[in-house]
Parts: structure tokens; C-alpha cells; sequence
């Protein structure tokens, strides 16, 4: 359809996964991508990919945390490819932090995931936003733990999804059981209650569990909304995009959420079988700050 004919996008985290696969849609609609990645090998092997199917692309070797590789990423692209049209940040890490509890967490640690990640749970504490256009963002306790299967006989191949929960066979034999629904803040304190109403659940579906050791457990962090549904359009400020809220279905929204979001940017509209997710949705309950700057706006 080349309905980016013309127009140079640059995508950080660009080298696999989400960030590969937008480069490469965003060429086969006319784009010319720069793509930004830690990962040398794998970004040229994009770029190969994007160049066999008759696209333009190119990498250079981005680490999001440096402003001067991001700024460097930039010059790049538009010497080669001429002004920039749309930029994607989707890097993302798991880094150190994500093998830890959070409370083993060091500061550094949880800087290095927040500085690439999005925010999440965290998204009102995003810096340089006015308070009045920060969005309705809580967050969600979940605990959860791991028990140890035999990878060579494990008890579970498949997911199994439970009256409370679930349970997520891997490959290295850990039986992921998930997760209780605290509203409880920042709370990263892992209970006696939490975890017994976890094993419970999962023993009730699979009673063989009661003999596998307990590997892991830990505490997370849901975004929820004000009404617990995503918040998926226009942030109120010119060209912020909000993606947060999806409470304990992140995952299972991520593709109509990309694509939904993916739509936004590219039209200025969001679907119609997202208008119902629109964060606009909260402005009649918005601070008077907000309203008065809305106004102003609109003005």
C-alpha cells in the first residue's frame, strides 16, 4: 500500500522481536528504516532481510541509555536516508533486574531497566510530564513463584489457566504459577497468604505438584486504569502516545495493542474498536488544571 512512501523512521530495539518486526512492516509500507540496536549481528541480519525483500534500511550500533549514541543514530540516518519522519522507541532490557526479587534490586540495576523500558506501573512518575496530563495509573501487586520440574518428564507441555490463575510450563523445566491481585501500591512484600492461595490453586488442578521443590518467587507490578481497562490514543500532549492500564492482561493485548497504536501514529485516529479505550475517557473526572489547559488549547 506504501503508505510510508517517502517518509525515514528510526526504531531502537530494532534487531529482534517487536522492534524487527515494525522495521519491517514500516519498509514494506514505503519507509526507509534506520534501525538502533546493542545487538551488531542481529541488526545486520535485519537489514539483509529488509534489503532481499526490496526495502531500504540501515543499523548502527545504539545504546539508548548514551544520548550521544541516540543523537549519533539520528545524524546517521539522515545522512543517509534525509529527514526524519517517524521515530519508534522500542528498546527494551531485561538487564540484572529482571533475575532478581525487587528487593534485591540495586539502584543502578532498576535504573538501567526503567531508563530503557516503558514505564508501566511507574508511568505517573514519569519526569517532564505537567501533573495534570500524567495518566490514572496504579499499580497491581502480583505474586507468583516457580516450582521445579524434571525438564526430561515434566508434569505440565502446555498453559493451564486456573478459576484464579495459571499455570506456565518452561523449557528448563520451572512451573510457573501466577498470580494474585493485590491492591496493595508498591508493597514488594512476598505473604504467607499469597503464596498459599498460589499453591493451592495450582495443586487443586495438578495435586502431582506437591513433591517439586520451590525454586522462586517474587512480587510484580500491573498498570491499571481508573476502571481497570487500557488506556491506548492520545496522552494530551502533542506527540506523547500513552499504551498503559492493561492491568493483568499486558501480554495478551500486545498485538491489538500495537496495532491499534500503530494505526494512531500513522492516521492521527485511533480504531474504531478502540475509541473506547481512548484515555480521553477520564477527562471529564480531569483536574481543573487540566481543563483550564485543555481549554487553552483548544483556544
Amino acid at each position: 500500500m506504501n503508505r510510508l512512501e517517502g517518509k525515514v523512521a528510526i526504531i531502537t530495539g530494532g534487531a529482534s522481536g517487536l522492534g524487527e518486526a515494525t522495521a519491517r512492516l514500516f519498509a514494506q509500507e514505503g519507509a526507509a528504516v534506520a534501525l538502533g540496536d546493542v545487538h551488531e549481528q542481529r541488526g545486520a541480519d535485519v537489514v539483509k532481510r529488509i534489503e532481499a525483500d526490496g526495502g531500504k534500511a540501515m543499523f548502527q550500533i545504539t545504546d539508548v541509555r548514551d544520548p550521544d549514541h541516540v543523537k549519533s543514530l539520528v545524524d546517521a540516518a539522515e545522512a543517509t536516508f534525509g529527514h526524519v519522519h517517524i521515530m519508534v522507541a522500542n528498546a527494551g532490557i531485561g538487564g540484572a533486574a529482571s533475575r532478581k526479587q525487587l528487593e534485591d534490586v540495586t539502584e543502578a540495576e532498576f535504573e538501567e531497566v526503567m531508563q530503557v523500558n516503558a514505564a508501566g506501573a511507574w508511568s505517573r512518575e514519569i519526569g517532564g510530564i505537567p501533573p495534570a496530563y500524567l495518566p490514572p495509573v496504579r499499580p497491581i501487586k502480583g505474586q507468583m513463584l516457580a516450582l521445579q520440574m524434571d525438564p526430561a518428564a515434566p508434569l505440565l507441555r502446555h498453559v493451564v489457566w486456573l478459576p484464579r490463575g495459571y499455570l506456565v510450563p518452561r523449557l528448563d523445566g520451572r512451573l510457573i504459577i501466577g498470580a494474585t491481585v493485590e491492591e496493595r501500591g508498591f508493597d514488594s512484600s512476598l505473604t504467607a497468604g499469597g503464596l498459599f492461595a498460589l499453591i493451592e490453586g495450582a495443586w487443586r488442578a495438578v495435586p502431582a505438584i506437591e513433591e517439586l521443590a520451590i525454586a522462586e518467587s517474587w512480587v510484580g507490578f500491573r498498570p491499571g486504569s481508573r476502571d481497570d481497562a487500557p488506556m491506548l490514543g492520545p496522552s494530551g500532549i502533542d506527540r506523547l502516545v500513552i499504551a498503559t492500564g492493561h492491568h493483568r492482561n499486558g501480554i495478551l493485548l500486545t498485538p491489538v495493542t500495537a496495532a491499534v497504536i500503530s494505526a494512531y501514529i500513522l492516521t492521527g485516529r485511533l480504531p474504531e474498536i478502540a475509541l473506547p479505550m481512548s484515555p480521553e475517557r477520564f477527562a471529564a473526572a480531569a483536574t481543573p488544571g487540566r481543563r483550564a489547559a485543555a481549554g487553552a488549547e483548544a483556544r
